[in-house]
């Protein structure tokens, strides 16, 4: 704290407690404030989310694919809404060949194929949340649209295509902090619809995952 110099520090102290006694004293007693309101968690968040995804026989051997992906949410109304916008990529290779049961090593003719499946995807969606937003534990649900590349790759030769789908997911938050949480995810893609190679083909998957935000 400054101190003044043009007088001692006691004789500062008892200056400024005596004028603050007599400005209380001169002045009508004023009632009390309400408490401030519990504004709840911050509005904007970003998720970090790392899972597995299982995308069905269409896309079989690669069919089961790692995956992680960045969220972000705007809470909105009374802290139990939120709109979101996220991406998220997905990968899987394998090397199978065309005798079944054959182990790798010296082939005698039979033909080995590296397969790769990529995934990658963009969305927009809602989530509504079940508790209050100074809850510890938030489960959710929430729905969205989402643009989907696949690509395929077999021994160097790809093909591609693009589709849209519906999202749907649900989930628990666990607030850590004011500004930090972990979460378990579920999600699934439904209602793709692809043409790689002269194959028609669908990318719908169930995805279940681990979740780290932050909040700001």
């Amino acid at each position: 704290m400054h101190q003044s110099k043009p007088a001692p520090r006691s004789i500062f102290v008892l200056t400024l407690l005596s004028s603050a006694l007599g400005a209380c004293a001169s002045v009508t007693p004023a009632p009390l404030a309400a408490p401030a309101q519990n504004v709840g968690p911050r509005d904007h968040r970003i998720d970090i989310v790392v899972g597995q995804r299982d995308l069905g026989d269409d896309l079989e051997p690669v069919e089961e694919q790692f995956a992680v992906g960045l969220d972000y949410s705007r809470m909105f109304g009374d802290g139990r809404f939120a709109w979101s916008v996220g991406a998220s990529y997905s990968n899987d290779e394998k090397i199978v060949n065309s005798v079944p049961n054959q182990t790798l090593g010296p082939a005698g003719g039979v033909q080995f194929f590296d397969i790769t499946g990529t995934l990658i995807q963009v969305d927009v969606g809602a989530r509504v949340f079940l508790t209050s937003p100074d809850a510890r534990v938030r489960p959710y649900v929430g729905a969205g649209l989402a643009f989907v590349q696949a690509e395929t790759e077999v021994n160097g030769s790809s093909g591609d295509d693009s589709s849209f789908g519906g999202l749907l997911r649900g989930g628990v938050d666990f607030r850590l902090t004011e500004a930090l949480y972990m979460g378990l995810e579920a999600r699934s893609l439904l209602g793709t619809d692809f043409d790689i190679n002269g194959n028609n083909l669908d990318a719908d998957y169930t995805q279940f995952g681990a979740v780290l935000g932050f909040a700001f």
